[in-house]
């Protein structure tokens, strides 16, 4: 066996500040059980309802201006809404409620043309479910039908209009966060029909259909923000036996751990919600004190750059650097075994890949772009005898 003699090399360290938060414009509209989704850098808040009147407003934030504004109304009024999920630059809402009406209806939203179209509704109306995309295709999970709280999973295809059932979800429940990691999505918290408040978290694979339980959430509750952010799912505020929170908590699905962040300053149930370059915001919802118009903004932990010297990074018998230009890979193992190299970028999607016969003094060049942009990705060795995972920082 070959021995490795670490290198030195000189490249930027990274010191971490504490995340935080900042309120920014208002909501036109104070509401709760919002639809929300991004398209191109803007949040979109659709419905949701105030003082027992049900709304189809619509509107738009830009952060770039930090400026609401209105644009066209659903079709129809609806609330207790999932956060839409975005297809080929559409929002589609789906289920919700109509006063004591629960619906099943599937419409989308184009801000291009600034219309509605009616899609295919959903087989089980029902209202505080959650949606997430995995690779083109929308999955409505979980919610409140007609029998109470269900577990239902139908799968919907844009392109053929067509819905599908899939595995239940094992935990039936209304209100539950989701967010999508590595093509799995991640269902958290909610309300059961006992009215328990849950801290359950459980991982669906849309590739096997199967579920499998993760470790649960430290704070049990319901309808929370919810969403994915360079490899770590933010639940935000939320509904406790209590009352409403301003408890902040972010899941490594790598690590299946969780960690405590910067809580947000207004508690809440039901609001907006999306991420728009690299910045959480938050919007409406309700409390004790009512409902909010309020808008407020998360940075997660950040970073600056100062130039000391440091060790490639060591994974097992493995060290790795990643730079914009390569990715150099030395080790001890001197097997000749197939060696797959995948790489994937924070939202766990597939950047590139290699094959190689031995892992000693691999340098990989990018194959589908010019460079690796600068940022945070995970790379994935596997071999005959298993594989390796590790986050690594592209380095300019």
């Amino acid at each position: 066996m070959s021995k490795i003699i670490p290198v030195l090399i000189i490249f930027p360290l990274f010191f971490c500040y504490a995340d935080s938060w900042s309120t920014k414009a208002p909501m036109n509209v104070a509401r709760h059980g919002i639809g929300s989704g991004v398209i191109n850098g803007k949040l979109y808040a659709i419905g949701g309802s105030i003082s027992g009147w049900v709304l189809d407003d619509n509107e738009v934030y830009d952060p770039i201006v930090n400026y609401w504004q209105s644009t066209t109304n659903m079709l129809v009024p609806r609330t207790g809404l999932p956060a839409g999920a975005v297809v080929n630059n559409e929002i589609y809402i789906l289920g919700g409620l109509y006063y004591d009406a629960i619906l099943s209806e599937n419409m989308s939203f184009n801000p291009t043309t600034y219309t509605w179209k009616v899609r295919a509704s959903m087989p089980t109306p029902r209202y505080d479910l959650c949606c997430a995309v995995v690779d083109g295709k929308i999955y409505a999970i979980g919610g409140c039908g007609y029998d109470g709280e269900c577990s239902a999973v139908e799968e919907f295809d844009p392109i053929t209009r067509t819905w599908e059932y899939k595995a239940d979800m094992p935990t039936a429940r209304t209100g539950p966060g989701c967010a999508v990691f590595n093509g799995k999505i991640y269902v958290i918290g909610g309300r059961d029909r006992n009215f328990n408040y849950l801290s359950v978290n459980e991982c669906y694979d849309p590739l096997t259909n199967t579920w499998t339980t993760v470790t649960p959430m430290p704070t049990p509750r319901c309808y929370p923000a919810c969403v994915e952010l360079e490899g770590l799912i933010y639940v935000i505020s939320g509904l406790t036996i209590s009352g409403e929170v301003t408890v902040n908590e972010a899941y490594d699905p790598i690590k299946d751990t969780w960690y405590v962040k910067a809580p947000i300053p207004t508690p809440r149930k039901g609001p907006a919600f999306g991420v728009i370059n690299g910045k959480i915001y938050v919007a409406g919802g309700s409390n004790a004190s009512g409902y909010l118009t309020v808008n407020e903004e998360y940075s997660p932990d950040v970073a600056i750059e100062e130039t000391k010297p440091k060790l490639l990074t060591k994974i097992n018998n493995i060290f790795v650097l990643m730079t914009s230009q390569n990715i150099i890979i030395k080790s001890s193992d001197s097997e000749r075994s197939l060696k797959t190299i995948t790489l994937y970028n924070a939202a766990g999607q597939l950047q590139d890949k290699w094959v190689r016969t031995n892992l000693t003094d691999i340098k990989l060049y990018p194959t589908k772009s010019k460079r690796f942009a600068k940022g945070t990705y995970f790379i994935s060795i596997e071999t005959a005898g298993g594989a390796v995972k590790k986050k690594v920082n592209c380095l300019r």
